[in-house]
């Protein structure tokens, strides 16, 4: 391949030279960064660089005169612990509107009106009161046989109780506890269904009230 002349040369030169220049041009015609803050008395500081009284302030940057980048100054422990403090608060709200859609949409998944609601409230009291009709009836057999306990201790007054009916005494009497708490756990077990199916049913006629509407 024959070598270029020195003319063509001088010429590539030129170019290659106006071509640097213009690189350069465009660079210096770039738009200037700047660097401000306010200082304690709320006078602006700017330079090119980060100004030293910036260092633990809020300061900008700037691309000629706009605003490209707003830094906020570094917390102080006091503001730390409060960020983390709303940062834990915002959590929780958060978990807690997540947790209430996952229950809306189980209520609605589960009942198609408020007659299903009903319907099931019925069901669950009718199961714990056969429960408790259960150890009501236990309860009768066993204070029925307190009693004929009783009648048999009455030949012990002027002597001493066999140790047989003491002990007898003392089973049926924490037979009777036992039943006796099983009735009242029975009826708090009614009182929180009930609770429970007045919530669903408040809660389900809110959503149905608030649904939007299907267009027609």
């Amino acid at each position: 391949m024959p070598l270029p002349d020195a003319k063509c040369l001088r010429r590539l030169l030129a170019c290659a030279a106006m071509l640097a220049a213009g690189a350069a041009s465009a660079q210096q015609g770039g738009p200037k960064v700047t660097y401000c803050c306010n200082d304690d008395n709320g006078v602006q500081v700017c330079s090119d660089q980060l100004p030293q009284i910036c260092y633990k302030r809020a300061y900008r940057v700037l691309e000629g005169t706009t605003v490209v980048k707003r830094v906020e100054a570094p917390l102080s422990p006091e503001q730390r612990r409060q960020r983390q403090i709303e940062e834990r608060r915002a959590a929780e709200e958060d978990r807690a509107i997540r947790e209430q859609r996952r229950r809306d949409r189980i209520l609605l998944d589960t009942y198609n009106s408020v007659q299903d609601i009903e319907a099931q409230r019925a069901k669950a009291i009718r199961e714990i009161e056969q429960g408790m009709y259960q150890a009501q009836q236990e309860l009768a057999e066993l204070q029925k046989k307190r009693l004929a306990l009783g009648e048999e201790s009455e030949f012990y007054k002027r002597k001493p109780m066999p140790p047989e009916l003491q002990a007898a005494i003392r089973a049926n009497e924490a037979d009777i506890a036992a039943q006796q708490s099983i009735i009242d756990s029975k009826k708090k077990d009614i009182d929180a269904v009930h609770a429970r199916f007045d919530e669903d049913k408040r809660r389900y006629l809110h959503l149905v009230r608030n649904a939007p509407k299907s267009p027609e």
